[in-house]
């Protein structure tokens, strides 16, 4: 009896600028099995960014894997902190201040699943200032003109994005230069945790309600 054979899907490849998998292990740890992307993640990339005018997503973006599991512990903003204190090569870093009632609070929740985002590389520019529901109105409207699922990040998110990223580079997004901070998902005492602030002493992690110039938000897409 002859059997039909069975057409697989192509595997997506992960493109080179993302912060997947491999680039996990190579700087800080195994991550266990890495969640598929979209198949037109290539032309995601390539596209004109909907925030930065001129230019393309890959170019104001980064697309970063958030894992459940690194080395068979969970990720939480408490572990990632031990995790670049030493990481396997790169640039060491920490945190500067953490709050202790963010730390208490959300310190140690971790994922169910690893997923990716594809996170800005800076807060919206016009959420600089205002305040918080000013600036989820902001990310809500991004999604409605661009028609696709933007959202406020979590602070995991952001940590991620910044602390990675100057292992692997060097180089410190939410930094000083101008102050940036970016409000998150979460909440202590009924104030947004902002993460960021990143200096030669860490990055920071606190919960304010300070409408100032520093806070705006970053809106990130969940894969």
């Amino acid at each position: 009896m002859e059997v039909e054979s069975i057409s697989l899907p192509a595997k997506v490849s992960i493109p080179e600028q993302a912060f997947g998998k491999e680039q996990w292990e190579a700087y800080i740890g195994d991550v266990g099995e890495e969640p598929p992307l979209p198949k037109d993640i290539v032309q995601i990339l390539k596209s004109p960014c909907p925030i930065w005018k001129g230019k393309t997503v890959v170019q104001t973006h980064s697309l970063m894997l958030i894992p459940a599991t690194v080395n068979g512990k969970p990720l939480t903003l408490k572990s990632l902190g031990e995790f670049v204190k030493s990481p396997k090569q790169g640039n060491a870093t920490k945190y500067g201040f953490f709050s202790p009632a963010v730390l208490q609070e959300h310190g140690d929740t971790s994922k169910e699943k690893s997923y990716w985002v594809l996170i800005p590389n800076d807060v919206l520019p016009e959420s600089r200032g205002k305040n918080l529901d000013v600036q989820i109105d902001l990310v809500d409207k991004l999604g409605n003109d661009t028609g696709v699922e933007y959202e406020l990040s979590t602070a995991l998110e952001v940590a991620v994005l910044n602390l990675l990223t100057y292992v692997k580079t060097g180089k410190r997004l939410y930094g000083q230069d101008p102050l940036t901070y970016a409000r998150c998902q979460e909440k202590t005492n009924g104030y947004p945790v902002s993460v960021g602030g990143f200096a030669s002493g860490g990055l920071n992690v606190y919960h304010n309600y300070f409408d100032n110039d520093n806070n705006g938000v970053a809106a990130r897409r969940k894969f």
